[in-house]
C-alpha cells in the first residue's frame, strides 16, 4: 500500500444511509484495492481534527446534535486535489442548513476560525496522476444523490483510517 497520512483527534461524521451508503462502500472498496490505499466508511465530515476528551467530546456533540435540525445532503460532481484525504471526492452542495450546521459544529469545538469548509464526501485516500483522477471522475459520478442526514457519528480519528473507530451516534433533533 502506498504511503498512508494519519489523522488526529476526533470527527464529526454525516452518514449516508442504506443503499446510498452500501454503493459508496463498494467504490471506496473498489479504488482503494485498485489505486492502492486505505478503506473508510462513506461520510462527509462536519468538523475534524478536535482534540478533546473522548468524555468532553461525548457531552458536546450531544449538546450540538440538540441543536441542529435533521437535513438532506447533495452530492456534486467527482474531481480530485492534491491533499491526501481529498484525492477523490464526490462535492456535497453548500446548501445552508450544511453550512449552518457546520457553523455550530465549529463554534461547539472551538474551531471557528479554521479554514473555509468545503462539504466533500470522499471516495479515495492518498496520491495520484491528474490522468487518473480525471479517468476515475468520469467513471463514478454521484451528481445529484441526496441522502437525509438524521445523525451526526462521532469518530475517533487518530492514527491511519485502518485505526479510526466509531464513538457514538447522536440524532438529530
Amino acid at each position: 500500500m502506498a504511503h498512508v497520512k494519519k489523522a488526529k483527534g476526533y470527527s464529526l461524521w454525516l452518514m449516508p444511509p442504506g443503499g446510498l451508503r452500501r454503493k459508496l462502500a463498494k467504490t471506496i472498496c473498489r479504488l482503494a484495492e485498485e489505486c492502492k490505499g486505505p478503506v473508510f466508511e462513506p461520510h462527509v465530515t462536519l468538523v475534524g481534527g478536535i482534540e478533546k476528551s473522548e468524555k468532553e467530546m461525548v457531552r458536546k456533540t450531544a449538546e450540538l446534535a440538540g441543536k441542529i435540525r435533521q437535513f438532506k445532503i447533495t452530492l456534486g460532481r467527482t474531481e480530485g486535489t492534491g491533499h491526501y484525504f481529498r484525492c477523490l471526492f464526490a462535492g456535497a452542495y453548500e446548501t445552508s442548513e450544511l453550512m449552518v450546521a457546520n457553523d455550530k459544529a465549529r463554534e461547539a469545538f472551538g474551531k471557528k476560525n479554521g479554514p473555509r469548509y468545503k462539504p466533500h464526501l470522499s471516495l479515495f485516500y492518498g496520491k495520484l496522476p491528474s490522468g487518473t483522477k480525471k479517468e476515475i471522475a468520469c467513471k463514478y459520478d454521484f451528481s445529484g444523490a441526496k441522502f437525509e442526514v438524521k445523525r451526526i457519528r462521532l469518530m475517533l480519528t487518530k492514527g491511519p483510517p485502518s485505526n479510526w473507530k466509531k464513538v457514538r451516534e447522536f440524532y438529530l433533533k
